[in-house]
């Protein structure tokens, strides 16, 4: 068992997946009882991404061996890395009552918390962490990054400070130091600190690459470059040190060279002509080709984790997750079947869901038209859908064999290699649709607009009665600007009404999500108080004579449908004097 399990241990070293799971496997069946199998079979699936079998292993060992912390806390990150924070909880509540309080027990205890948003109790957690053990790194970047976000910046000078004390053989400390004095313009500590850490780091890439990066600041830009033409394309920082080339070659006016730069930074990723090129003359190339795409930016990986994070793919997770499986094993031709269907409904999914709102307000969409007019659909529409959804289904899913499949019209490629190639294809297809539903569904962007709305602005806003209140006054008059993936916006104040008081919306959330965020947020939303405080803010406005925030003028409309809404005669009251004032506002 010894050479086997040796085996099994560098080919997960390897990340070869599928081979481990086969000697592992074996192993079980073999001795049933050695908990040290279920503890690599865990980890085998849990980098494949298949969570609830890696939940089944453990719970193997947890039956044999109950006593054993260590058990609870490996179900515990598997409970934090599936976003199930209550029975992460629990299970690191477990491992320490067994006797396992390690400084990764409290580690992941403090992830937990800041995955809540429960910063204090976050850090609170990572110091219990240190004290195990005062070396233990990630939970000092872990405080120092929420230090950082919380303005605590001499607090977390004092945790660089500890890292470089305690983690003397790692150069991170030094890297953040530099980076904090560089933030702050104090070029001659940053300066200092580099100098510090070559002593001890002597050609070690990262304190090369900060270096650069400092004189880049200072338009030292030929010690720069100087630097760059000594790292070779093995190292594994290379692409962060063409990209400060290309970036020193735009700043001295060489954009011709800036380009070429760039060129050879995005090199890996192949031009459109080729690929069609060798689609048509060379399938072996195509498929290394398409391979070597796919494992570069990790796709497959990816998808997974988006599979089981996003919200809006609740009901296709099991489905997807199989087929992900099915060609992580190669059986290229289910895979290719069920896939190119699964395509197809998603898009039905993709186009019902980023309409929602759209079709309380102009009900053209009709559900169960065909494809292209569906397409037709989202191509005319006035929505919020990215223009590349839209091109990708229209020229280069629905006619192609693809779209084939879905309609009966395929059963198998006449080659392994093709079915193989075919396979590739829709990993890319379904990576775009996927990132498609993270980016623009609205069950998703409900979701985190509801979700901890509340706590979230009690513990970023300290110094108001109702800290929430200013934010939800902003949503509503459109002034509020969110973040969102790839890009900035601000939401429509009738659409947040929606998510807020309307039935259906509240249905979809309870899928989601335990509704209580939903109605807490709803009732503050429809009070006597928050309307009071948003006259008062209106009253500013009209004392100033002109309307400085710009109101959007459907604020209006959400005041008007809330009438219709179960509320008090006295938010009905204080609804109307609102309604009257933003009249007056308007007509300034």
């Amino acid at each position: 068992m010894d050479e086997r399990m040796e085996v099994a241990d560098i080919l997960l070293r390897y990340e070869k997946l599928d081979m481990a799971l086969e000697v592992l496997e074996e192993l079980r069946e073999e001795f049933p009882n050695e908990k040290d199998i279920y503890y690599k079979l865990a980890k085998v699936y849990e980098k494949k991404g298949f969570f609830d079998k890696s939940l089944e292993m453990l719970n193997n060992v947890r039956i044999m061996y109950p006593k054993d912390g260590q058990v609870y806390f490996k179900i515990a990150v598997i409970y934090q890395m599936k976003d199930q924070l209550d029975k992460c909880f629990e299970f690191l509540s477990l491992a320490i009552k067994n006797g396992f309080a390690s400084e990764e027990v409290m580690y992941y205890k403090g992830l937990a918390y800041e995955a809540e948003d429960d910063l204090n109790k976050a850090i609170y957690n990572y110091n219990k962490s240190l004290s195990s053990n005062k070396n233990y790194l990630p939970s000092k970047y872990r405080k120092y990054a929420i230090f950082m976000r919380m303005n605590r910046v001499d607090d977390a000078k004092a945790v660089i400070e500890d890292m470089i004390k305690y983690n003397a053989d790692e150069y991170d400390g030094y890297g953040l130091k530099f980076m904090l004095n560089a933030k702050e313009k104090n070029m001659e500590e940053a300066l200092r600190t580099l100098e510090t850490a070559k002593s001890v780091f002597n050609d070690y890439s990262p304190l090369k690459l900060d270096y650069v990066k400092y004189h880049i600041i200072k338009e030292q830009y030929d010690e720069a470059l100087e630097i760059i033409s000594s790292i070779n394309e093995e190292d594994a920082y290379y692409e962060d040190f063409i990209i400060c080339k290309a970036k020193i070659l735009s700043f001295k006016g060489k954009e011709e060279e800036a380009i070429e730069a760039y060129k050879e930074y995005i090199s890996a990723i192949p031009k459109i002509d080729d690929l069609h090129h060798w689609r048509t003359t060379d399938a072996s190339k195509y498929s290394e080709v398409l391979s070597s795409l796919i494992e570069k930016y990790e796709l497959v990986d990816d998808l997974k984790k988006l599979i089981n994070t996003s919200v809006c793919l609740r009901k296709r997770k099991t489905i997807l997750s199989k087929s992900i499986w099915q060609y992580e094993n190669k059986e290229y031709e289910i895979f290719n079947n069920l896939i190119s269907i699964l395509i197809e409904g998603l898009f039905a999914d993709y186009l019902k869901d980023t309409t929602t709102f759209a079709r309380f307000t102009r009900m053209t969409i009709y559900e169960d038209a065909v494809l292209k007019d569906k397409i037709r659909y989202l191509a005319e529409s006035q929505s919020d859908v990215y223009p590349e959804s839209t091109e990708y289904f229209m020229f280069y899913f629905n006619n192609l064999i693809r779209n084939r499949v879905a309609h009966g019209r395929y059963y198998s490629n006449p080659s392994t290699l093709n079915d193989e190639i075919f396979a590739k294809e829709l990993i890319l297809d379904l990576c775009l649709l996927v990132h498609m539903f993270v980016r623009t569904s609205e069950t998703e962007r409900m979701y985190r607009f509801v979700h901890g709305y509340q706590a979230y602005y009690q513990k970023l806003i300290k110094n108001s009665e109702h800290p929430s209140y200013g934010a939800l006054f902003n949503d509503m008059i459109g002034q509020k600007i969110v973040s969102e993936y790839d890009g900035i916006r601000s939401y429509r104040p009738m659409q947040v009404a929606y998510w807020l008081v309307n039935p259906y919306y509240e249905k979809i959330y309870e899928q989601v999500e335990d509704k209580s965020d939903l109605l807490s947020l709803r009732d503050e939303f429809l009070s006597k108080e928050f309307w009071e405080y948003v006259y008062e803010r209106l009253s500013a406005v009209k004392r100033q004579g002109y309307n400085y925030l710009n109101i959007n003028r459907e604020f209006s409309s959400v005041i008007k449908a809330l009438f219709r809404c179960n509320i008090s005669n006295e938010t009905k009251q204080i609804l109307g004097k609102v309604n009257a004032l933003t009249n007056t506002i308007f007509a300034l």
